[in-house]
């Protein structure tokens, strides 16, 4: 199944819209990340393309727009996680041990359609962020960020030991 704009959009626009009471845009974004994630977390619907597309399109902008990470922090982390499983998708092993977040559900397919809304989110989570949050400080990195399962949460653990507290 390849990856439908026009649908996605659907799915974005959908949750945004179940938020649209939240305080804030940034809390509107948070809310329908959650809430798109915890839909996808139910069994049956973790494989949809479409709703990868605008979970991780969520979650970006949610990320950025709330500064939890800067907006170059979340292209990387959107760049390495898309391409990692582009790359061990077909690997059920490793699909399993490094890209599944609920162990009983298979992920969708990565593909560049994936990954180009995980980096549009970004850049909407930057807009957001400039409008809603000008002035909070966006950190030069956070290892909170990253902190998911598996191997990312050590490397997450490992990376605020040896953080200068200059960089924090």
């Amino acid at each position: 199944m390849a990856v439908n704009d026009v649908v996605v959009q659907g799915w974005i626009d959908s949750y945004l819209d179940r938020c649209k009471a939240a305080p804030t845009v940034p809390e509107r974004n948070e809310c329908a990340f959650r809430q798109i994630k915890d839909w996808r977390n139910l069994p049956g619907n973790s494989t949809d393309e479409n709703a990868a597309a605008a979970e991780h399109y969520l979650f970006a902008r949610s990320m950025v727009s709330n500064v939890y990470c800067s907006v170059t922090q979340m292209k990387a982390m959107t760049r390495v996680y898309d391409g990692t499983k582009m790359v061990i998708q077909d690997n059920s092993y490793l699909e399993k041990k490094l890209i599944r977040h609920n162990p009983a559900n298979p992920p969708a397919k990565a593909s560049a359609d994936s990954l180009r809304w995980g980096l549009k989110g970004c850049d909407d989570g930057e807009a957001d962020r400039l409008a809603h949050n000008p002035g909070k400080r966006v950190p030069a990195i956070s290892w909170d960020a990253m902190k998911f399962n598996g191997p990312t949460k050590v490397i997450a653990e490992m990376g605020k030991l040896i953080t200068p507290s200059f960089l924090k």
